[in-house]
């Protein structure tokens, strides 16, 4: 461990994990003391037991990221105390895999792939999680009085504490950063801090946007309801998204009521929204590298490279094979 990974700082209170089904779990102890680890980064590899993967934590002011990279090889159910987490705001982002809990109050809760969760309040329950799956989400923990003055808190309002939506490209790209960051990386603290601030900039951004587009728009309630669950369902699978006419039908408006709404509530009409989500995912894609230019339109759902290109360099005023980042180089 670096310098920086060997900080330690004033850790909050941890709740235990137990594994219901072996009370001696080498999986659990080996979480426990990494979750109640004051080291600003800990990282425990498991090949024992039932999960074969990577828990990793990471501290920063006011932040705390936790990175779960797994595959189940059996059924597991933990069961999980208070963290005291009445203070802070968890954000909750699943990129592979899934997860189902029922909350100390008897609510049965789950978060799927594609999708995240946010919520207040302290994370308490068993949870349970099926073998065979790979199982890759981060979990971000923040203090409240660290958000800003037009925070989550007052964008969110009182349906905070059960909140769930699709993560739009943007959120997906920074997530997968962070589970793909290298694990050997002697950096990888300082990163993983900058990823953690960075992934809550956006979900605010991702809120504050929602919350001005439904202050600001004169749309009945349940036009402006189901238009947001238009751009969800659009968002969460960018490169097949659904038709106008399928999408009408899935939110429960006409198509009139979605092309003038749409607009009016995001500024764009459908087919413009979908174009710019697609080229915005197509960009970061080629930065981020590893990939070809007819990779990167397949994934964004052009089949038609010629049509990608034209589009691609309309929009950002460069052909796209300029934002590639060259492959590094072997060592």
């Amino acid at each position: 461990m670096t310098q920086e990974a060997n900080r330690t700082r004033k850790s909050p209170a941890r709740r235990p994990l137990v594994n219901v089904g072996d009370r001696d779990c080498p999986v659990c102890r080996s979480l426990g003391r990494a979750y109640a680890s004051a080291l600003t980064h800990d990282a425990v590899y498991m090949d024992k037991g039932p999960i074969r993967g990577e828990y990793a934590r990471t501290l920063a002011e006011g932040l705390e990221l936790s990175v779960i990279d797994v595959l189940l090889l059996d059924d597991m159910t933990l069961a999980a105390g208070p963290d005291r987490r009445d203070c802070r705001l968890g954000i909750t982002c699943c990129l592979e895999g899934g997860m189902r809990w029922q909350t100390r109050e008897g609510r049965e809760m789950s978060l799927g792939a594609g999708h995240l969760l946010l919520g207040t309040g302290a994370a308490t329950g068993v949870c349970r999680l099926g073998r065979g799956q790979q199982v890759r989400f981060v979990d971000l923990a923040v203090n409240l009085d660290g958000l800003p003055a037009a925070g989550l808190a007052d964008l969110a309002g009182p349906g905070l504490q059960t909140r769930q939506t699709a993560m739009p490209p943007r959120i997906r790209a920074a997530v997968a950063d962070i589970l793909d960051g290298r694990p050997g990386d002697p950096l990888r603290a300082m990163y993983c801090q900058g990823k953690a601030r960075e992934l809550l900039a956006l979900v605010l951004d991702h809120l504050a946007r929602a919350g001005r587009a439904v202050n600001a728009a004169a749309l009945p309630a349940d036009w402006i309801q189901g238009l947001l669950r238009a751009r969800e369902a659009i968002d969460a699978d960018i490169a097949n998204a659904p038709s106008l006419a399928q999408l009408a039908r899935l939110v429960g408006l006409n198509e009139f009521k979605l092309k003038t709404g749409f607009k009016r509530l995001f500024g764009l009409p459908v087919h413009a929204y979908i174009i710019d989500q697609r080229l915005e995912t197509a960009h970061r894609l080629l930065q981020r590298g590893g990939i070809t230019v007819t990779e990167a339109a397949h994934r964004v759902g052009y089949a038609e490279l010629g049509r990608f290109a034209v589009t691609f360099r309309k929009r950002f005023g460069v052909p796209p094979s300029e934002i590639l980042r060259p492959p590094t180089p072997p060592e």
